[in-house]
């Protein structure tokens, strides 16, 4: 045997563009491997200084209304309520900035002394409480206290900021401020973060008081399911950074930070896209890297191997061609290399197989032949045995084609069905003429006698191997759709489907011929008996198909009962 001088061609071509991608592969890695995690870290380290920024924000806020309440409980009209001598707040309310919605002073034992209040622009003094508006703890350790969020009437988020008013150091009174959060939800969401990123602010329960969105605020809404929340609530310790869907679904890199003067979380998020847009950036100049790289290395790919290519082609225009049915297809590839000894291994196999297809094609024939001529000679046998069924294996072909075409109109089925139509009876030629040709009514032995002829049918054709498929029709064609036929009992689906067509068939042209023992029923009749005979006897879906037939084809029907004896083409 000669051996294979491989030229490797084909070897270089992959091992060149393999390498040149592996390389570009692994330096695109490298590069990327070095920077995503300091990418990363700026970009979280930025996020949590936003977050702390915004919490110092808060406490500015609030540092500057701890220091107009001192500045307030040191005025002279503070001073003169809480002495009684009738001073008045809504002068020294107005003064104030537009968030102090409401002022009242209190005694020391922290009853109501006067109000006034921005919404309903009324000044109350002299009030008679009984008692105390701020809680034990407070009034013991007098000092600065900020109270729960409550809402106005209109639903204007507000808290209570009080301090108390000395005179050296002892305790006077209180002075409390209701600061609206309005103006605390400026300082906090003016904060920018990136395009789209943005703060938000929750007290120690996760109720949220400042929000992007004011109705939030409005609705007091708790967002202690949000991770961030749940962090700042249970006093997380650690790296805060982290990767979650927010409330609206939105893949965020979410941090906080706690504001020192009110306890609250100063939650900062912002999606997960914007933040690491840098990195999708690097991903994108990689994935070009990559591809320019392979762009390379195909182009040498493709002048390496551009000798290859051009016999391949030939072969595979070759290949295409004997795949069609063109035998004689040759290769004409004169190299000294694995394509010249493929080229030559293909003709020499085109050669041997049109040589083995001819060969073929005769038996083929020769057989197709042999068979047709055993279906005629076994129909002729059977027309030969009885003058009253000649004809009768033609008609049942006949309509049992109408009916099978309208199920299935492929040509093997067809071919089945035609076969089994032509041989459905074969069986008959093993029953005795005394039987056969009786002009009496059969008696019990004579028709268990007849009963036997499907039976021999299958066992005729048995030894003939290209009717293997056949023979369960021929066995079955005599079978009940409801389980009471013979030889087997079989019923419905059962029972194989070009039998149950036979079934009806063979029984429609039974009753609508002449036999020795009784004379052709009118079709009309014959028609009642399908009606009455399906589901009991024939499948109802095939004698309703037949029936259609017979109505809209009526000549047609009436045709084939006289039509002349043309036995298996």
């Amino acid at each position: 045997m000669k051996p294979l001088h491989f030229k490797s061609i084909t070897n270089r071509i992959i091992a060149f563009g393999l390498s040149i991608t592996l390389i570009t592969f692994i330096f695109a890695l490298l590069i990327f491997s070095s920077s995503i995690e300091h990418i990363k870290s700026e970009i979280h380290d930025h996020n949590q200084f936003v977050a702390e920024n915004a919490a110092k924000s808060a406490d500015i806020f609030f540092k500057t209304i701890e220091d107009n309440l001192y500045s307030a409980a040191a005025s002279y009209e503070v001073g003169a309520v809480l002495e009684k001598k009738g001073g008045d707040l809504l002068p020294y309310l107005i003064k104030l900035p537009s968030y102090v919605r409401e002022i009242t002073a209190l005694n020391r034992g922290g009853v109501e002394m006067a109000k006034a209040s921005r919404e309903r622009f009324i000044s109350r003094a002299g009030v008679n409480k009984k008692e105390a508006s701020l809680p034990l703890k407070v009034l013991v350790k007098e000092n600065i206290y900020f109270g729960k969020i409550h809402n106005t009437d209109f639903g204007e988020p507000l808290i209570t900021v009080t301090v108390p008013v000395k005179i050296g150091t002892r305790v006077k009174g209180w002075l409390s401020e209701d600061i609206s959060l309005k103006g605390f939800w400026h300082s906090i969401t003016g904060i920018q973060l990136g395009e789209k990123g943005y703060i938000f602010a929750v007290d120690e329960n996760g109720r949220v008081i400042a929000h992007p969105d004011w109705s939030v605020v409005i609705k007091a809404v708790n967002f202690k399911t949000n991770p961030q929340v749940v962090r700042f609530i249970n006093k997380w310790e650690g790296n805060n950074i982290s990767s979650y869907k927010n409330e609206s679904g939105i893949e965020v890199i979410g941090t906080y930070a706690a504001s020192k003067k009110t306890g609250w979380g100063i939650i900062a998020e912002q999606p997960a896209k914007e933040a690491y847009a840098q990195l999708y950036n690097l991903e994108n100049k990689l994935l070009i890297l990559i591809a320019l790289s392979l762009s390379f290395a195909v182009f040498l790919s493709i002048y390496l191997g551009w000798r290859l290519t051009s016999p391949l082609k030939e072969l595979k225009k070759k290949a295409e061609e004997f795949g069609k049915g063109y035998l004689n297809s040759k290769i004409s590839i004169n190299r000294d290399d694995e394509i010249g000894e493929l080229s030559l291994t293909f003709n020499n196999m085109a050669d041997s197989i049109l040589d083995k297809t001819t060969q073929l094609k005769l038996a083929n024939k020769n057989l197709q032949e042999m068979l047709n001529c055993t279906i005629k000679s076994l129909a002729t046998v059977l027309d030969a045995k009885s003058s009253w069924t000649a004809g009768h294996s033609e008609r049942v072909l006949n309509y049992a084609l109408s009916i099978a075409s309208r199920f299935d109109n492929s040509s093997d089925f067809l071919e089945n069905v035609k076969i089994c139509s032509l041989l459905h009876d074969i069986g008959k030629i093993c029953i005795p003429e005394t039987v056969l040709e009786k002009a009496d009514i059969f008696t019990d032995d004579d028709m268990k006698i007849m009963k036997e002829h499907p039976l021999h049918g299958a066992r005729i054709l048995s030894s003939i191997r290209q009717f293997e498929n056949i023979i369960p029709i021929i066995r079955h064609h005599h079978e009940y759709y409801n389980g009471c036929g013979y030889p087997d009992g079989l019923s419905g689906e059962s029972i194989p489907f070009i039998a149950r067509i036979l079934s009806v068939a063979d029984a429609y042209d039974a009753m609508t011929t002449d036999r020795h023992y009784r004379k052709a029923r009118d079709l009309s009749d014959a028609i009642e008996e399908l009606k009455r005979k399906a589901g009991i006897q024939f499948d109802p879906q095939i004698v309703e198909v037949f029936l259609e037939i017979i109505f809209k084809e009526r000549d047609f029907i009436s045709a084939m009962r006289n039509m002349p004896i043309t036995i298996c083409k």
